[in-house]
């Protein structure tokens, strides 16, 4: 298609009309030459005064009339260049869009644009070519607090060294693309073994992990990787094949990051179902679908309520109030999930507050788990939460596990005694089902040990559970923490816990998990005496002891 003017084209026009100015203004000379022969005769005959002023005005005419169309020229040229520059223009707008319309502007990398066509393209060539091609979705690992911590300017120079890592391990006709902040996608066209992109996704994740300096100061992160092959003739879309890869990285993140996987036919429904779940999650925290609910905690010695668990629920627009062990297991690897632990952790605090203003003092604790704990923003994020909202001492306390503590437990310390600066608790959930509660209780400055539910439960039945309870009761004595038994649900666990000398308990015998404005109302129409009886009335069930033949049956079973 050609330009509406293009340079060539406007200069011969401009030599036609200059020279069609050059033959009438000759024919016009040539004209009055024959007219001067003819009125020197007229002059002869009449020699009439008025002759020369008619001679003069003649003369000066032509040059007038030479004059204004030499302007003319001049402002048709002006026109006529204007217009080619304008073309020259749009083309270069043109030009512009298309580069930026297949171009990261940061990265420099193709856009999804261009990676659909390629992948087309290969698709096509897959139909007849041997081998195999594969589509790879690759995160950076935890890139969001290097935004928080050190500018998003920081950040998008961490792209563009990785994306120059990344293009450095690949093939020259392999394509990678910039698909959202720190995602990539990338095209790995006809090979012949798997064992070649394996090989390839080994040295993408090496390059990951190379530190980075930043501000003067030395920064490793990771990636997690999940890749989707097609075959030859294979009957698929390319919307599929990324949405394949997709999955599979977020399996790999929830095996714990900085690994690749594979996407497997073989794919359950219910993985299918978790990972729809990820994308939904964002949208149920924009959407404010997430809401929490607080089960109370009780004294037992003055009947007293002190404080309550938050846990979260989601009201799924679809599937109605889905408990946490139905969406959280698949969140706590991902990066979705420390959002997630965000909110929670800013409603409850915000929920303090509310209640102290409104006359209740309602501690509050939450659950934290390790992914979180160990994220380099987390005290950074609690502390101005607590700023934020002037967070009274000890209103909230954040239970974590003994695996957590595991990990790093230097680390872990240091974390709590941070937290202890701010008036922030913590508790360990699940005390005594770990192997190493008592080097936990030597190294970690905890507020308060949570007896696992399952101790209470079989406590009725079990003199080893009741001696295990006995001395995490003396264990936290010794080490000053307080202890709380959850699980409570029937008058002999209350007697026999009081007897114990365990008096903070939480359980259904107590109450259930529920909304802020039921647990408002829970909390006007408590009545201690009368709950306890009730409490106490509600006798555990009897304990049948098996007959010989059923313990035989249970054995081999």
């Amino acid at each position: 298609m050609n330009s509406p003017a293009s340079p060539n084209k406007s200069t011969e026009l401009q030599d036609a009309i200059f020279s069609t100015i050059c033959i009438v203004s000759l024919g016009v000379a040539l004209g009055f030459l024959n007219f001067f022969e003819r009125l020197n005769d007229y002059i002869a005959l009449h020699n009439h005064v008025m002759v020369d002023k008619v001679v003069g005005a003649l003369l000066i005419s032509p040059i007038f009339l030479c004059w204004f169309a030499y302007r003319r020229w001049q402002e048709y040229a002006k026109a006529t260049k204007a217009c080619a520059d304008s073309a020259e223009q749009i083309e270069d707008i043109k030009a512009d869009l298309k580069r930026q319309v297949a171009r990261d502007s940061l990265t420099g990398l193709p856009t999804r644009i261009v990676l659909e066509e390629r992948l087309k393209q290969a698709m096509e060539t897959n139909a007849w070519a041997q081998g195999y091609s594969a589509v790879v979705c690759l995160d950076i690992d935890d890139f969001s607090p290097i935004n928080n911590q050190f500018g998003y300017s920081a950040g998008d120079e961490l792209l563009k060294t990785f994306s120059q890592r990344f293009l450095s391990e690949l093939r020259k006709g392999d394509t990678l693309s910039r698909m959202g902040e720190d995602e990539f996608i990338c095209l790995i066209p006809l090979f012949e073994q798997k064992s070649e992109v394996l090989k390839i996704l080994h040295r993408l994740l090496e390059a990951a992990t190379q530190p980075m300096i930043i501000e003067q100061a030395v920064v490793k992160l990771s990636a997690s990787i999940g890749v989707a092959f097609f075959a030859q003739g294979e009957a698929i879309s390319s919307d599929e094949l990324i949405r394949r890869a997709k999955f599979a990285l977020a399996e790999a993140k929830a095996k714990g990051k900085n690994c690749s996987q594979v996407y497997e036919h073989h794919s359950t429904p219910m993985q299918g179902e978790q990972y729809l779940q990820l994308d939904q999650v964002q949208r149920a925290l924009t959407q404010n679908e997430f809401v929490l609910y607080y089960q109370p905690q009780v004294n037992l010695k003055n009947e007293q309520v002190i404080g309550a668990e938050a846990l979260i629920r989601w009201n799924h627009p679809e599937r109605g109030l889905l408990l946490p062990g139905e969406f959280m297991p698949l969140l706590e690897q991902s990066p979705i999930g420390i959002k997630v632990s965000e909110w929670v952790i800013e409603t409850a605090i915000s929920q303090i507050q509310k209640w102290y203003k409104q006359g209740i003092n309602m501690a509050v604790s939450v659950n934290i788990n390790a992914h979180h704990l160990m994220h380099p923003s987390f005290f950074a994020t609690l502390n101005r939460l607590a700023n934020k909202y002037s967070l009274r001492r000890s209103t909230l306390t954040l239970e974590i596990v003994e695996s957590c503590a595991l990990q790093d437990i230097d680390y872990v310390r240091n974390i709590i005694l941070q937290c202890s600066e701010i008036g922030i608790d913590f508790s360990m959930d699940d005390f005594g089902t770990g192997y190493s509660s008592l080097t936990y209780l030597r190294q970690l400055p905890l507020t308060e040990l949570k007896i696992d539910r399952s101790f209470v439960s079989n406590m009725l039945s079990n003199d080893v559970d009741v001696e295990i309870l006995t001395s995490i009761l003396k264990l936290a004595e010794i080490f000053g923490c307080r202890v709380v038994a959850e699980g409570v649900e029937y008058q002999q666990q209350i007697i026999t816990l009081q007897r114990l000398g365990c008096d903070l308990v939480q359980g259904f015998g107590i109450a259930e998990p529920m909304p802020t404005l039921n647990l408002e109302r829970w909390l006007d129409n408590w009545n201690s005496e009368d709950h306890m009886r009730a409490l106490l009335e509600h006798d555990a069930p009897e304990i049948v002891e098996p007959s010989p033949e059923e313990d035989v049956a249970m054995a081999v079973a």
